[in-house]
């Protein structure tokens, strides 16, 4: 059975045209109304009715599945199943163990370095006790020497035949006796060292036996406390992957503007930057102030050009399944945004490395669908578009129909190998507008749009999918007083300041849904409508200088993005039509 899907429309009499009925008027819908009601009741914390009506237009108008799907996406903690006394228990008595754990550790650890210690003091008074018992050995051996000869030094009497005449000794016996206590004293001491020494020995062993112990007793509860911490660790790499695709789901539901934040990096500059997590960034101004901005992907001074291509490759690529998508970069002068587009001959950055991984994967669907790829770029200098791929750079009209614009007679190149990628970006290139301001050497003076257009022919049905990829490196937003810009620099700078704040007002009535879009204010809001006013996949690079004497642009530079995060546009829609039909014009 065929599936229905259910849209609002509303006619309008300037276009002649059916278009889709804004979120701002479908809300005083009273069916609509009613369904929104109905899932406020169902999700009391869930406030926001344009976000409601948006997942309501994805499930194609029925409460009950908006309701499912919000509840898989968000996971409210008022849904989760109450904790029971069980496991309150249970994480208490886990708290206790660890606490448990961590005291026998920090005690073992005070035992072992004791033990260590009255190790060391122990080998140091038995070295000690060693050295005293070597020298009174030594005094021992010398007092027995002396004894020795002086009893060999005594002359031996005769018995004398005539009256005996009185001999004096030449050793008084109490000499003698001193001397023999003297070697009784040594022999005590002797022993007496003899002894200690074996008893300390014994004691040292314990000491080492218990040290030895107490360390493998330590090892193994370490050896636990990392498995634990491991397998903690794996369950929140884990939770947070799931809640990354889940975000990235509700961000396909809900068309948001991807934003990614890139800072430019500068070793010579004082860095006022701080990243406190992939998704966040502070600034720190002058006065010490700090301030805090979330994005889609926070990147790294370090961050290489394959880092940033490769985050952005996905989206890129879903070209060719025949969805359009746009690529911008906003920024101070100065700030990287050239650099991040386009980059060196050695270093390129997203235009080619996005045209290339274009072909290659043209190359690999070749079996089944033939491609041809056309390469189209122009500026926009001074509210005029200028064709960049022409010989005279030809200022080009621009044609709007409906939600579309058509750009008659500008040239579309082909492109079927890399090396026509690198010939057409040169040609292009030598005709942009650049100037040298004090802020940057070579300042880029205008927009720079490069428009990749992708169709693709299925060899069995016959079926057409085109896709538009749109890369814009927009010129730098500068302070007059900063550049010290004059004569024809100004009024340059003045036609960036005013286009660019075109975009952030079309950002700005995109974000709270208004019925008037002032997409004529510029020719950059006309020429990017179909981006943001139409069934596109749109990115943002917001680039910024770490110097804190630029503090004050790299903030507002940040909330530019904040603001442009806040953008639905709506879910993004292949183009493709049966064989003999026709797309809208571009």
């Amino acid at each position: 059975m065929e599936e229905r899907h259910y849209v609002h429309f509303f006619f309008d009499k300037y276009s002649g045209k059916w278009l889709r009925l804004p979120i701002g008027w479908e809300l005083h819908h009273e069916l609509v109304k009613q369904m929104v009601d109905h899932v406020e009741e169902a999700l009391p914390k869930w406030r926001d009715r344009a976000d409601i009506l948006a997942l309501l237009r994805a499930c194609n108008y029925n409460p009950d599945e908006c309701i499912g799907t919000y509840l898989v996406l968000e996971e409210d903690d008022w849904l989760l199943p109450q904790r029971t006394s069980k496991d309150a228990k249970a994480d208490e008595m886990k708290d206790e163990k660890i606490q448990e754990l961590t005291e026998k550790l920090h005690k073992l650890e005070s035992e072992l370095l004791a033990e260590k210690k009255a190790r060391v003091e122990a080998e140091q008074q038995l070295s000690e006790l060693v050295e005293k018992y070597s020298k009174i050995s030594a005094d021992a051996t010398s007092a027995q020497r002396q004894v020795e000869a002086m009893q060999q030094s005594r002359p031996k009497t005769a018995r004398p035949k005539t009256p005996q005449v009185a001999i004096v000794p030449l050793v008084s016996e109490r000499d003698l006796e001193e001397l023999n206590q003297q070697v009784k004293n040594l022999h005590k001491t002797h022993v007496r060292l003899k002894m200690d020494m074996l008893r300390n020995i014994g004691s040292i062993n314990a000491v080492i036996s218990d040290a030895i112990k107490a360390a493998a007793d330590l090892k193994k509860s370490d050896v636990g406390s990392k498995q634990e911490l491991e397998e903690i660790r794996s369950l929140y790499q884990r939770e947070a992957l799931q809640r990354r695709l889940l975000y990235n789901q509700l961000q396909e539901l809900r068309g948001n503007i991807r934003v990614f934040c890139r800072p430019r990096r500068d070793d010579r500059a004082r860095n006022c930057l701080g990243f406190p997590s992939d998704q966040d960034i502070t600034v720190t101004n002058q006065d010490g102030g700090k301030k805090t901005f979330s994005f889609d992907k926070v990147y790294t001074s370090d961050s290489t050009q394959e880092n940033i291509f490769v985050d952005t490759q996905p989206i890129i690529t879903s070209c060719v399944d025949g969805y359009n998508v746009c690529l911008l970069a906003y920024g101070q002068t100065g700030s990287g945004k050239t650099f991040t587009m386009m980059g060196p001959d050695n270093n390129p950055g997203i235009n080619i490395r996005a045209i290339s991984e274009l072909l290659k994967v043209c190359s690999e669907r070749s079996e089944t669908k033939s491609f041809t790829l056309k390469v189209s770029m122009v500026e926009i200098y001074n509210e005029t578009v200028q064709d960049l791929l022409t010989e005279d750079t030809k200022v080009l009209e621009l044609s709007m129909v409906g939600n579309s614009v058509k750009i008659p007679n500008i040239m579309e190149m082909p492109v079927k190998e890399v090396k026509d990628i690198k010939e057409i970006m040169k040609l292009g290139d030598s005709n942009r507008k650049t100037a040298s301001t004090k802020m940057n050497s070579t300042s880029s003076r205008s927009h720079l749009v490069l428009m990749i257009t992708v169709e693709g022919e299925d060899k069995v049905t016959g079926a057409i999918s085109k896709g538009v990829l749109t890369l814009c490196d927009l010129a730098g937003s500068e302070r007059i007083s900063k550049t010290e810009a004059t004569g024809q620099r100004l009024v340059e700078a003045a036609a960036i300041n005013k286009s660019l704040s075109a975009l952030g007002q079309v950002f700005s009535a995109l974000r709270e849904s208004q019925l008037h879009i002032p997409y004529r204010n510029s020719k950059l809001t006309q020429i990017l409508r179909p981006c943001l006013g139409g069934d596109a996949k749109a990115c943002l690079f917001v680039n910024i200088s770490p110097d804190v004497s630029n503090s004050q642009e790299t903030c507002n530079t940040l909330e530019f993005g904040s603001n442009a995060r806040q953008v639905a546009l709506g879910q993004a829609k292949q183009n493709i039509q049966k064989k003999g039909g026709g797309f809208p014009p571009r």
